[in-house]
């Protein structure tokens, strides 16, 4: 698995991004919200 994957795997199961959302916005608006979150966390891959 690559770091892409990784990262997309972990975006999914935290975000729940396996729902339905009701546009592109809200979509962006979650995915800056994880980013910002492990960021700030320093999150590594192993």
């Amino acid at each position: 698995m690559t770091q892409v994957e990784i990262e997309i795997s972990v975006l999914s199961r935290c975000q729940c991004l396996e729902r339905r959302l009701p546009d592109l916005e809200t979509l962006l608006s979650e995915i800056e919200a994880w980013k910002k979150q492990r960021n700030q966390q320093k999150a590594k891959i192993d």
